[in-house]
């Protein structure tokens, strides 16, 4: 049975916000990249399910005081 993509990044991406939720912002960010990789394959880079991950990418760069690869993501 084929994986459906947005489903699974749908799924990627609420597992990365449950470890944002526990602080392991580090295994967040593993989950956080993987569906960001997937929309964006799929989808294209102006679709807009990839501003909430970006966002999110964000926050865990910009709470690692790496600014200029928050930056990044909200642009």
């Amino acid at each position: 049975m084929p994986v459906d993509h947005q489903e699974y990044a749908k799924t990627l991406h609420t597992i990365g916000l449950v470890y944002r939720a526990l602080s392991d912002d580090k295994t967040a960010l593993i989950y956080f990249q993987e569906a960001l990789r997937i929309r964006y394959s799929s989808l294209g880079k102006s679709h807009p399910l990839l501003a909430s991950t970006c966002y999110q990418l964000s926050l865990i760069h910009h709470d690692r005081a790496e600014y200029e690869i928050a930056l990044d993501y909200v642009q």
